[in-house]
């Protein structure tokens, strides 16, 4: 039920900024965020929660370079890793409406793995895998200093250390993130 009413919020804020016809005054130049991320992984029974933090810095023509970082918390029920910590780099294409930054992005990444042992055994191997993700989001600057932020990217790798697993998975964020904006609306970032 939680989630329901989490959506059916983010769906009214996005509503009210398409309905929105001004012209952006201030556009972001730099933008964070930090928070709990759920995911789900496809090939296998794992649903771990990560701590998700990311920086996006705004170029022009509606475009932004984003930096992630996913670090392994653990599974509420069992444990298929012992760590699986993962970095991101990439582009965000955005569509401006009013206070509304919609956008998609492509970023490659890596992923830090150990997988846990076979039981009664402590020796693992950890290693580094090459990770594909594509993500989807909305950003809604309701402040000069703050935005509300909501994303779904799902990620596909493969970990090749001591036993081969399926990386593919998708995680959820959302939260209150922190920017600062710019008095500069000669921008691309405006909508057109």
């Amino acid at each position: 039920m939680g989630i329901k009413n989490f959506s059916i919020i983010i769906l009214l804020f996005a509503c009210q900024a398409f309905a929105q016809t001004d012209e952006v005054k201030l556009r972001p130049i730099f933008a964070s965020q930090l928070t709990f991320a759920p995911a789900n992984f496809w090939n296998i029974d794992s649903r771990p929660i990560y701590l998700h933090g990311s920086m996006q810095l705004f170029l022009k023509n509606q475009k932004a370079f984003s930096g992630e970082a996913f670090y392994y918390i653990g599974e509420p029920n069992t444990d298929k890793f012992m760590f699986h910590h993962m970095l991101f780099f990439g582009i965000n294409f955005y569509k401006v409406k009013g206070i509304s930054y919609w956008y998609a992005g492509l970023q490659p990444g890596l992923s830090y793995t150990a997988v846990n042992p076979f039981p009664f055994s402590r020796e693992y191997t950890a290693g580094i895998n090459p990770l594909f993700s594509v993500n989807f989001g909305g950003q809604f600057f309701i402040y000069r200093f703050m935005h509300f932020f909501v994303q779904i990217r799902t990620i596909m790798g493969q970990h090749s250390f001591d036993r081969p697993i399926s990386l593919f998975q998708s995680v959820f964020s959302a939260g209150l993130g922190f920017n600062l904006m710019s008095n500069n609306s000669r921008g691309a970032n405006r909508s057109q």
